[in-house]
């Protein structure tokens, strides 16, 4: 599956992004004949899952936080955060 997502203000695009892109489709694609039965984005989200758990057990093996990832306090915020705006984007949408 690909995706893909832009950002654009009043009529100028300021970013695009395309995923997976060719090098990474190939990889998806061996790996989705490799092991047919597996979820598709399992495929495509393979070595992200390995960082993070790279970074999370190195991290429990410090006594420390993982790099780069979010905490379940800055999960909650960003979720209350999500609940703040979501009435005010909707007007918009309207």
């Amino acid at each position: 599956a690909m995706m893909y997502a832009a950002v654009e203000a009043n009529g100028v695009l300021h970013e695009r992004a395309i995923a997976p892109d060719a090098e990474l489709a190939s990889v998806v694609d061996a790996r989705a004949k490799a092991n047919p039965a597996f979820m598709p984005y399992f495929h495509l989200q393979h070595d992200d899952y390995i960082t993070l758990k790279e970074r999370c057990c190195a991290a429990i093996l410090a006594g420390s936080q993982p790099e780069g990832i979010a905490t379940i306090q800055i999960a909650i915020d960003t979720l209350k955060l999500a609940e703040t705006l979501k009435p005010l984007l909707e007007k918009q949408l309207i």
